[in-house]
């Protein structure tokens, strides 16, 4: 995907979207790079910078926000299949083995 970036192009990202909800952030033109569908910001101090993958980062919030939810589904998943496997385990003691 090939964006035109105009002088303040609002981005929406969605990397930390669980821990940090979306992020807007409007970026000059100067402050970005954009490589196939990966894009490079450079940071306020412009020093140093993130990136972020075809999936992190969206032109249209609607676009964001389905992103975060597919995220969300996809973690809640992951902690249901953990509970499952929490609640199977049985913990024993071997009181066989002696302790020092």
């Amino acid at each position: 995907m090939s964006v035109n970036w105009n002088i303040k192009t609002p981005i929406y990202l969605t990397k930390h979207a669980l821990e940090e909800g979306v992020q807007v952030v409007s970026i000059q033109k100067n402050d970005i790079w954009q490589f196939g569908s990966f894009l490079f910001i450079i940071g306020k101090n412009k020093k140093e910078g993130r990136w972020y993958g075809k999936s992190d980062w969206h032109i249209t919030p609607l676009c964001a926000i389905v992103r975060a939810e597919e995220m969300r589904a996809a973690r809640i998943e992951s902690l249901q299949a953990d509970l499952v496997k929490t609640k199977a385990l049985v913990l024993t003691w071997d009181d066989t083995e002696e302790s020092n």
